[in-house]
């Protein structure tokens, strides 16, 4: 998965264009969606609300909340991924996501 994850940070360059964050997050969802087979959400997070803003708002498979900044969260399946999967692909979205930390926050 890790040489997989790398073709990912390639793409970076198509999501510093300029698209809104929403749009961003949903290029990430459907690229590990179709690339890995991995399911994954974003949630603004308000309180203890976390509210759905981009892929699968429905999906009833097993899931992990994790807290990305103050107000976005990642909601994966983890069920087919082992800790260290996991904290490859977090690693992989902060690093996507580092140039829209602003767009997110307070």
């Amino acid at each position: 998965m890790e040489k997989e994850m790398s073709s990912f940070k390639e793409k970076k360059i198509e999501l510093n264009n300029n698209f809104s964050l929403i749009d961003k997050l949903n290029i990430m969802v459907d690229h590990f969606r179709e690339h890995y087979d991995v399911e994954v959400c974003f949630c603004e997070i308000i309180g203890k609300r976390w509210s759905f803003i981009a892929g699968d708002a429905n999906s009833h498979l097993p899931q992990r909340r994790i807290q990305m900044t103050e107000n976005l969260g990642l909601i994966i399946d983890d069920s087919n991924l082992s800790e260290s999967q996991i904290d490859k692909l977090v690693d992989v979205i902060e690093s996507a996501l580092s140039d829209t930390r602003d767009d997110f926050s307070d």
